[in-house]
């Protein structure tokens, strides 16, 4: 990997140094779409599952339960304001 150093054309560069790759710039070129593996749409997710119990929770997982848990709980206060909203307002 040869890195090389040099200045930008202009005088008024400020001191600014481009630090250039050349194997990289032909590296970019070569690769096409088909060698690269589709991505999961969140990379924490890992691979898509082909599982049929996936929508079927476990709850004698204690992971499992805290997340079910937490996230009606997160909801709780977001569903009582609203229907707070639509009495004040429509009724």
């Amino acid at each position: 990997m040869s890195t090389q150093l040099r200045a930008a054309g202009d005088n008024d560069n400020l001191g600014v140094i481009d630090l250039t790759d050349e194997d990289e710039d032909e590296a970019v070129a070569v690769s096409t779409p088909q060698q690269q593996s589709p991505a999961a749409p969140f990379l924490s997710q890992g691979e898509l599952s082909d599982d049929p119990n996936l929508l079927n929770p476990d709850f004698n997982d204690a992971k499992q339960s805290r997340v079910i848990f937490y996230i009606i709980l997160t909801l709780v206060p977001i569903v009582s304001l609203c229907l707070v909203y639509v009495y004040i307002n429509f009724v």
